[in-house]
């Protein structure tokens, strides 16, 4: 599937403007957040999964043909 530049540079905007609505709370948790082990060993909070699944549930409704790959 291919994406306009338009689209892209609307995907951009959503994800940057996501972002800035969790902005406080992720400036505010920094350093001072319960997380998890992941099975490689990375790191997980709670608010890394609620962006994540804020970001795809904010794609998919704008953009539903293009997929999604949270880290």
């Amino acid at each position: 599937m291919s994406l306009s530049q338009e689209d892209i540079n609307s995907s951009q905007q959503l994800v940057i403007d996501t972002f800035l609505g969790f902005r406080d709370e992720l400036t505010s948790s920094f350093g001072n957040v319960d997380y998890v082990n992941k099975k490689d060993a990375s790191l997980v909070t709670e608010l890394d999964l609620r962006v994540e699944q804020t970001l795809k549930e904010k794609l998919r409704a704008e953009f539903p043909t293009i997929g999604f790959h949270g880290e």
